[in-house]
């Protein structure tokens, strides 16, 4: 695979870095960092670029890290109708974008009290829809799983 420097992705890390550098919350952070994510999900030539990618078990492809806050900027691929365990992120925000194809997010909530070491009962709370150009911001462990659509 070859890399190639996408324009909307410069943009979207410049805006990344800048609200990065504001004296935000985490919380509100996150939620802001929707707004430039939108022109990056709407790009064509990114879409196009996508093709090339390859379509495995939760490839995951690291385009970028940031050094100075941290933040990754990654291509995680599944294949059509491939789901993910139940899972959350432990302390890490996650801000899901979609750019082809279509799937189902999960969201659950823990309603056990948290005492037994290694369990956890859950309760589905709600399932969205995604498709291209939506998003889903994803909090500290915040229990979720997604399943791929058709594509």
């Amino acid at each position: 695979m070859t890399v190639t420097t996408v324009e909307s992705l410069e943009r979207f890390i410049e805006d990344a870095r800048a609200l990065h550098g504001q004296d935000m919350t985490p919380e509100d952070l996150w939620h802001a960092m929707a707004q430039p994510l939108k022109p990056l999900l709407a790009d064509p030539a990114l879409k196009q670029l996508s093709a090339d990618w390859p379509v495995t078990s939760y490839e995951n492809l690291l385009f970028y890290q940031d050094p100075d806050y941290g933040f990754v900027v990654n291509g995680l691929i599944k294949a059509p109708g491939q789901k993910t365990r139940i899972h959350d992120h432990a302390h890490i925000w996650t801000l899901y974008g979609v750019l082809l194809g279509h799937e189902t997010v999960y969201h659950y909530d823990r309603i056990d009290d948290g005492s037994r070491p290694d369990y956890a009962e859950i309760q589905l709370h709600d399932e969205i829809a995604v498709a291209p150009g939506d998003y889903d911001l994803v909090a500290p462990y915040a229990i979720h799983a997604e399943i791929n659509g058709p594509g």
